[in-house]
């Protein structure tokens, strides 16, 4: 049986014909025991436009930001790709409030393909009357822009015993409140009452 040796910790170059490329394999700095590489009885492409992070979980890296994967199917289809994944924080406000005892706990969010799933907390204390619609700003991803308005999940809890709901209309980055009445009518500060806090989990879709 033919063998090919790395002696130590040192490096084995395959070069092209013309001696101007050439592929490196490098031995680890230690090894645990023996390591074997298998291959299969047929013509083998390796995976190229790939790295890895060279952490302690040895993530991969696409070589573009836009390269993504392909789930579920056996081809290329692009009603199947992955292309996006991001999780973080947000910076949420409201819009026009003459109060300044707001304050927003934990705003979260997940992003997957287009799907964006936000989170947050809203405390406001005691404020003057303030009669301008109750709008949430600074989503972190715009809105899918179309026609009508988007409705996502929205559990919630308050203090008060008003039933309202979020909405995000197409191409902002904003929340708007509505009472959960026949309606419909949109709430405004004085609506939201004084010294009430609320839960909120919301989804959309993204541009």
């Amino acid at each position: 049986m033919a063998e090919l040796r790395v002696k130590g910790t040192g490096t084995l170059k395959l070069f092209e014909s013309d001696n101007t490329s050439s592929v490196t394999i490098a031995s680890p700095a230690s090894l645990g025991a023996d390591r074997t590489v298998t291959v299969p009885d047929a013509d083998v492409t390796l995976l190229t436009g790939w790295s890895t992070d060279s952490g302690t979980n040895d993530s991969l890296v696409p070589d573009s930001a836009s390269a993504g994967i392909y789930l579920g199917v056996a081809a290329a289809t692009a009603a199947n790709l992955l292309d996006d994944y991001e999780e973080g924080t947000w910076t949420p406000g409201l819009l026009a409030f003459a109060g300044s005892a707001e304050s927003f706990i934990d705003p979260r969010y997940t992003k997957i393909g287009r799907l964006v799933f936000i989170s947050f907390q809203l405390q406001i204390g005691t404020f003057p009357s303030d009669g301008s619609v109750f709008t949430i700003t600074g989503l972190p991803f715009t809105v899918l822009d179309g026609a009508g308005t988007t409705f996502g999940a929205v559990p919630f809890r308050s203090t008060g015993s008003s039933m309202f709901g979020l909405t995000a209309g197409g191409n902002n980055t904003r929340l708007e409140m509505y009472a959960l009445t026949s309606a419909g009518t949109q709430f405004n500060y004085n609506d939201y009452g004084q010294s009430e806090n609320m839960g909120v989990n919301f989804f959309y879709e993204a541009d």
